[in-house]
């Protein structure tokens, strides 16, 4: 997940600074748990790679977790599926209509401004190293996440529980951590000083570098965003006597290896089961740790395959939209300003700016670009999603109507189904195909920023380019709505309780919740 760019980018600056005081666990702890649950999250781990690995005798870990396990391969990640809005939704059990994170990209229509929580160099020179590090450092998990819900974070430490984060992107919870970043740091930064809320152990790479290996937390190891550091910490957590009673760990390894290589590397996953291995033997044996906790393995949201260079996979919406004046990042918003741009990997958001930009003729632009998958937006009460392929009357479909899908939502329909590919049965049972939770997702989307906008997605192989986002010609990319950027994997061990079926990110939180209360 490339948010980790931004901090390291900022702690190669800040080399040296930490929270403090090693990090306590709460004093209102109430409960004494001796079974704990541990989460692993595992960016862009799927399906495909562990089926690979249950075929290849040295995944010993990922084959002994999926065979004495429960496995489920096909969870239902939010949208766009980016790890900062996947894990809020996880975290915090809603969509990003009510958590509020759009994705790792946005614009703000209050302060009109882009926010990036670090996506790559180039685009945080363009924004400015102040503005991005305040993004990732403070505003994601301070600011930007609504007040409105709470993390599982903040309900377990409000029901007596000690909760931990390693290396967790979202992290949002009752006690407060302050990072103190030196005097000369601060030329890139906004302030000196971050007072952050977190669970009642946060440990974040090197800003807390006395929680594990120092040799893991250099310059040339990401500074302690890397999966090494992360394993590291939750074992010294373990052999101290001080796992929290709920604890997520991020490993971000394999991301960075999915995206360079594609779908089929299993490069991440190699390094990734060696971890595993470390902590299945963290209480002597494998059995013996899954009696001490229930561990959880699950990916962030899927990947799909991008076309080589010379197949052209890049899409650049300003291509389409050259008729308008685009707002360029990095500089003060104008009056002329028609349209900003966001782009989230494989999907984006089209802001429009200007009241005389209508929705209708900025769609009817995007509709040339034949690559686009699908293009919706918001009309009053109703979401209407068209194509380029599509010249009739686009879908449209409200919340509370007379068609229920397979996670009990009931939703009007009108129109082409087929741009959805949805089917409605006799009994006004809606079935998805290979959009899985297509209409909450696009419904959700619609409505988790102010303003006017459009959501695009690109069709399968292709990805968006605009304003210097990365692009992974011959890789992969995710954040469609197709179901190889939807689906994620969760692998469930040392409990009875067994995760219902169908599932999404969003029923997590309550599943966590339950086996910390009931294990």
């Amino acid at each position: 997940m490339r948010i980790f760019f931004i901090v390291v980018l900022i702690m190669v600056l800040v080399t040296g600074c930490s929270t403090g005081n090693e990090p306590k666990q709460s004093s209102t702890v109430q409960h004494v748990n001796g079974h704990k649950v541990v989460v692993i999250v595992v960016d862009s781990l799927t399906n495909r790679s562990i089926n690979k690995a249950m075929n290849d005798k040295k995944f010993v870990a990922l084959r002994y977790l999926v065979r004495n396990g429960h496995y489920f391969p096909n969870i239902v990640a939010s949208f766009p599926s980016m790890s900062v809005s996947d894990l809020s939704t996880v975290v915090t059990g809603v969509s990003p209509d009510e958590h509020r994170i759009p994705g790792l990209v946005w614009f703000d229509t209050k302060r009109n401004t882009i926010v990036n929580y670090g996506n790559n160099f180039w685009q945080t020179m363009m924004i400015g190293t102040k503005t991005v590090s305040q993004n990732a450092l403070y505003d994601l998990n301070q600011t930007h996440l609504s007040k409105g819900v709470q993390t599982i974070f903040e309900d377990l430490q409000d029901a007596g529980y000690s909760t931990g984060a390693i290396n967790m992107l979202i992290y949002r919870g009752r006690k407060a951590h302050q990072l103190t970043l030196p005097v000369y740091t601060r030329p890139f930064t906004q302030t000196g000083t971050y007072t952050v809320q977190g669970p009642d152990t946060l440990v974040l790479g090197g800003l807390t570098s006395q929680w594990a290996d120092t040799s893991k937390a250099g310059v040339f190891n990401r500074l302690g965003m890397n999966d090494d550091f992360a394993t590291e910490a939750l074992l010294r957590l373990i052999k101290q006597g001080k796992l929290p009673d709920f604890t997520m760990v991020y490993l971000p390894s394999n991301d960075t290896v999915i995206h360079k290589h594609g779908v089929n590397s299993m490069k991440g996953v190699t390094d990734v089961e060696k971890n595993l291995q470390k902590i299945l033997a963290s209480y002597g044996t494998w059995d013996k740790t899954l009696h001490h906790m229930t561990l959880i393995v699950m990916g962030d949201g899927g990947v799909t395959a991008v076309f080589p260079t010379k197949k052209q996979p890049t899409i650049f919406l300003k291509d389409s939209l050259s008729k308008y004046d685009i707002y360029r990042w990095g500089k003060t918003l104008d009056s002329s300003d028609d349209v900003a741009l966001a782009v989230n990997s494989r999907m984006a958001y089209v802001y429009l700016l200007n009241d005389h930009v209508r929705p209708d003729e900025a769609v009817n632009q995007l509709r040339q670009e034949k690559r686009l998958d699908l293009i919706a937006w918001s009309d009053g009460n109703k979401v209407l999603v068209t194509t380029p392929e599509n010249s009739g009357t686009p879908l449209s479909f409200y919340k509370d109507g007379p068609f229920t899908d397979s996670y009990g939502q009931a939703w009007g329909i009108k129109g082409n189904q087929s741009i959805l590919d949805i089917t409605v049965g006799k009994h006004r049972t809606i079935t998805y195909g290979k959009y899985p939770d297509a209409l909450h997702q696009l419904w959700s989307a619609a409505h988790c920023q102010t303003g006017r906008y459009l959501i695009v997605t690109a069709k399968k192989g292709y990805q968006f380019g605009d304003e210097r986002a990365p692009r992974h010609d011959g890789g992969a990319q995710q954040a469609s709505l197709l179901a190889e950027d939807v689906f994620a994997p969760i692998i469930i061990n040392g409990t009875q309780q067994v995760l219902k079926e169908p599932s999404r990110f969003l029923d997590l939180k309550k599943y966590f919740v339950s086996l910390v209360e009931s294990p």
